[in-house]
């Protein structure tokens, strides 16, 4: 039997043997209540148990942002931009902003990876730097 999955930001097909029992399981979630990016903004205007982003970069010159590679699907497209902005909000440069991507020991990004996980906007005003862990000065 041919079973489709996701695999990344692709699809991959396998071969299951007959006889096993093979179904996809997918997770059960509750109903949204509001959107993604109401969630987001939430969060960002009160956070649980701590200050603002906007308050915590204030005054600051510099800010990293790490992010998952293109293996797995997060939501970087949407959740990066309102970072950015509230780091700006707070003053940090745009040239003071450094996106990490969490490469492991997954394929390394491409320039077209970039945009996907971050838009075109934000890859040509970002730095944005991959982490290889086969070279053993990019390990820390």
């Amino acid at each position: 039997m041919e079973q489709t999955i996701r695999y990344g930001s692709r699809e991959i097909t396998v071969s299951v043997p007959r006889g096993r029992l093979v179904r996809r399981l997918e997770p059960a979630f509750p109903p949204a209540t509001n959107s993604a990016a109401e969630i987001l903004a939430g969060a960002l205007k009160q956070p649980l148990g701590s200050k603002t982003l906007t308050d915590i970069a204030r005054g600051k010159k510099s800010a990293a942002i790490l992010i998952p590679g293109k293996a797995r699907l997060a939501g970087t497209r949407e959740y990066v931009p309102a970072l950015v902005g509230e780091l700006q909000k707070a003053g940090v440069p745009d040239d003071g902003i450094t996106v990490f991507l969490a490469d492991g020991t997954h394929e390394q990004h491409l320039e077209s990876d970039l945009a996907a996980l971050l838009g075109e906007g934000l890859v040509s005003r970002l730095r944005c730097v991959g982490h290889d862990c086969r070279k053993d000065e990019e390990v820390i």
